[in-house]
């Protein structure tokens, strides 16, 4: 069974209304009034410091993340969130460039414009994390317990194998047995 990612894991379980512009610090932290807690912006950093802030929490923490229609968590080092950063940059430069009178940029815009659309944003969600816990691989099944020495097999009963242990057992002191008379004979003689 593969190993779920820990981002894959995480919900928010008590969801926040707080406006996350009222609050005061920077892109990646702001500091909640209402709840007096920090709240971490997960889509502001990579997977690896995402994941590294949620194990030294202990997912005790109040997170805001962009949250895509399938589920998956928006993060800086998404390839599709920088291609989308990267569009949204170059129409910005484009208009910027068009209100400075350049022909370039209206082409720009125009092929924009005629583009067809992005898919629709991202869900913003905001509030105390949860993490779903890592689901157990299948139990087996309880094995058989041991066939009596008494079964039959082929119409023939089965060997009783305590039988054949001591006969085993048996012939093995006889070889020993011989093996060490044939050893003190081989002495006498020398």
């Amino acid at each position: 069974m593969k190993p779920v990612p820990l981002l894959a894991r995480i919900r928010v379980a008590t969801p926040c209304r707080a406006d996350w512009n009222e609050m005061t610090g920077d892109a990646r932290v702001r500091h909640c009034a209402q709840c007096k807690k920090n709240v971490f912006n997960l889509s502001e950093m990579t997977r690896e410091q995402a994941e590294r802030l949620i194990i030294e929490k202990n997912g005790d923490l109040c997170a805001r993340y962009y949250q895509r229609h399938d589920g998956t968590i928006l993060l800086a080092d998404c390839s599709v969130g920088l291609a989308q950063k990267r569009k949204t940059r170059a129409v910005a430069a484009g208009a910027l460039a068009l209100l400075a009178g350049t022909p370039v940029a209206a082409f720009a815009l125009h092929t924009k414009a005629h583009a067809p659309k992005p898919p629709e944003p991202e869900v913003v969600v905001t509030g105390v994390v949860a993490i779903d816990p890592v689901p157990l691989p299948p139990a087996e099944p309880p094995k058989p317990p041991p066939e009596e020495a008494t079964e039959v097999l082929g119409g023939m009963p089965a060997p009783d194998y305590e039988e054949q242990q001591r006969e085993q057992l048996a012939r093995a002191k006889a070889e020993l047995k011989a093996k060490r008379a044939e050893l003190a004979k081989h002495r006498h003689k020398h």
